[in-house]
């Protein structure tokens, strides 16, 4: 298949409709085609711009200020009774229009680690049913982790924990946040996890968070200067314990990082 072929294909390739046979063949190509995995790229980033929540919920108290609003205005036209009715009501309304203006105001967009854990399922659910769980496939870590050197521009930590269940399956470049991102990726029986990885913009250390979207199961967190965020379906607990593992091994190479005194 060339590109003009493959370029055909991508989208039907991204929503998951290619035979497995075409979807193999048009993976490979990807790997070796920096201009059509470009331009998957590209489907990605709108996919997830078009999938980003436009309705957000009413802050926290706007309907018991309004609800108080319209009880002061409706005691003020009691009291006005019929010399100036108009008042109360267009005093309300522009009082009723200024609540809900503020309102929006101050919530205008969701959290931003909201936006992200949508882009974070986003990839994992996309690796799953288009068969593309890595771009390489390997059980060592030394394999791995040069393989994504000159593909990021940070040193990706990869970890062999087999001899804790979870062994490494391999890695993959995923697009986040407007950005290349490196994904690891470690199996425990029959579940996938992606941890994703790339630099962090606001510190070197933050404790790990739980966060559930969709039926998966996210841990996000940040040490030495690159955050993480783990995705699966697999439950809570060994989650967690990969997590646990993950982590040490960051904190130990960070302490040896440090200089000595």
């Amino acid at each position: 298949m060339d590109c003009k072929e493959i370029q055909q294909q991508l989208e039907r390739y991204f929503d998951g409709e290619l035979p497995l046979s075409d979807k193999r063949a048009l993976a490979e190509h990807l790997e070796r085609c920096g201009e059509c995995s470009g331009l998957l790229n590209g489907l990605k980033t709108i996919h997830v711009a078009l999938n980003k929540q436009a309705v957000f919920p009413v802050p926290a108290g706007l309907k018991r200020r309004v609800r108080k609003q319209l009880r002061d205005d409706t005691a003020e036209d009691d009291r006005l009774g019929v010399v100036l009715p108009w008042m109360g009501f267009s005093g309300g309304v522009a009082a009723l229009v200024s609540l809900i203006t503020w309102g929006m105001l101050s919530f205008v967009a969701p959290p931003a680690d909201s936006t992200v854990l949508d882009e974070i399922v986003s990839a994992h659910v996309r690796s799953l049913i288009v068969d593309h769980v890595t771009d390489i496939a390997s059980s060592d870590q030394h394999t791995v982790k040069p393989w994504f050197k000159g593909k990021v521009d940070f040193a990706v930590p990869v970890t062999d924990l087999a001899g804790h269940g979870f062994p490494l399956l391999g890695g993959r470049m995923d697009y986040l946040r407007h950005r290349p991102v490196a994904a690891v990726v470690y199996r425990r029986r029959a579940h996938v996890v992606n941890v994703f990885v790339w630099p962090s913009d606001d510190g070197g250390y933050r404790a790990i968070e739980a966060e559930s979207r969709r039926g998966y199961g996210v841990l996000h967190w940040i040490d030495a200067g690159l955050q993480y965020w783990m995705i699966s379906d697999l439950n809570e607990k060994e989650l967690g314990q990969l997590a646990g593992l993950l982590r040490g091994d960051a904190s130990e190479l960070r302490r040896r990082s440090l200089p000595n005194g």
